[in-house]
């Protein structure tokens, strides 16, 4: 290993050309810009963590159904889970499983009005395999906006960035049509 003053002489004996090397000034001026620039992140960091959790905690909270409450499980079940000692749900996580609950019969199956018009006669010069296509896409269609129905419903969603809702609606829909066709 050889000393940078080394280095630096063996590397303009190969051709290096003088005006490349950066003076040591200006290499200790680059070093506390990006020390200032670390800090000032570090800081920056530490009011966006704070912002996020309270952005976090704020999306955790729900608003209570408007339905009817009835039990989730029999008492039978309930019982066994008591003995087991499983803690019991608190009152917002009951309210948000109705609620889920609630929005998912709501948004499952498109209406009889959707399903006749979509269904409506073909014109006389359709092919089938026209109209068969034809059919599979407005019924793709109307599950899409069912799914973004429901999900304008989950607990928070509205509240975060639109850029994120379109990213999860988009990254999400065919594979929750996937779980309604399973079903």
């Amino acid at each position: 290993r050889k000393c940078q003053e080394c280095r630096l002489k063996k590397c303009l004996a190969v051709g290096m050309r003088p005006e490349c090397v950066v003076p040591e000034n200006q290499c200790a001026m680059k070093r506390r810009e990006k020390k200032a620039q670390k800090e000032k992140d570090k800081i920056q960091t530490s009011v966006c963590a704070t912002e996020i959790k309270k952005e976090i905690l704020d999306l955790m909270t729900c608003e209570p159904p408007t339905h009817p409450i009835c039990p989730l499980l029999p008492d039978d079940i309930l019982a066994k889970c008591q003995a087991r000692n499983i803690p019991p749900l608190s009152y917002n996580q009951l309210a948000v499983i109705y609620k889920l609950i609630w929005y998912q019969d709501g948004y499952e199956q498109p209406s009889e009005e959707d399903l006749k018009r979509i269904m409506s006669s073909p014109d006389e010069n359709e092919s089938q395999h026209d109209v068969s296509f034809r059919h599979i896409t407005e019924i793709t269609i109307l599950t899409v906006q069912l799914i973004v129905e429901f999900a304008k419903g989950l607990p928070a969603f509205t509240k975060i960035p639109q850029e994120d809702q379109i990213t999860l609606l988009k990254a999400c829909s065919s594979e929750v049509m996937m779980l309604r066709m399973a079903r």
